[in-house]
């Protein structure tokens, strides 16, 4: 019998219900927990830019996180390959650990290549390192959150500053 993503492997696996929310996570943490989804080609910047951008907000005192290709491609799934099945379950993965993150609390900024790539149709943030430096872009992302609710205080020009 052929599993599709998703399934489940025994039939004795409950959903355990949480005694502490996402609300009560958040409110603890000082911000809400999103998913920053950094994509583009290869050696296109991603991971520079999620590193800084982490690091900047981890000085301002933000629960942040960077869940990087290669890094995760280490542990979590060193067990899978490059075909397109491989890919499709390495991107299906990442995505459930940084909903888990979120949850948590955490701003999560996610580096990946995204198979097969195509440039997202509706991106809610367009970051050209072509045409803006790392200081220049990380400042965009964390104005970007700062301006939908996701940080608060968060002076973008600071965060320039490094």
């Amino acid at each position: 019998m052929e599993r599709g993503v998703g399934d489940l492997r025994s039939d004795n696996v409950v959903w355990q219900t949480d005694p502490v929310s996402r609300e009560e996570r958040e409110e603890r943490r000082g911000h809400r927990g999103v998913v920053l989804w950094l994509t583009g080609l290869s050696a296109s910047g991603k991971s520079t830019l999620a590193m800084e951008a982490e690091k900047r907000l981890f000085e301002q005192g933000y629960f942040s996180y960077v869940l990087d290709g290669d890094n995760v491609r280490h542990g979590l799934n060193g067990d899978l390959g490059f075909s397109p099945e491989d890919r499709v379950e390495n991107i299906r993965r990442v995505g459930e650990v940084a909903k888990l993150f979120a949850e948590a609390g955490a701003i999560v900024l996610t580096a990946f290549i995204s198979p097969p790539y195509e440039p997202p149709s509706d991106p809610e943030l367009i970051v050209e390192t072509n045409v803006h430096d790392v200081d220049e872009c990380v400042g965009r992302i964390i104005g970007y959150l700062s301006d939908h609710g996701y940080v608060r205080g968060v002076d973008p020009l600071r965060a320039l500053s490094g």
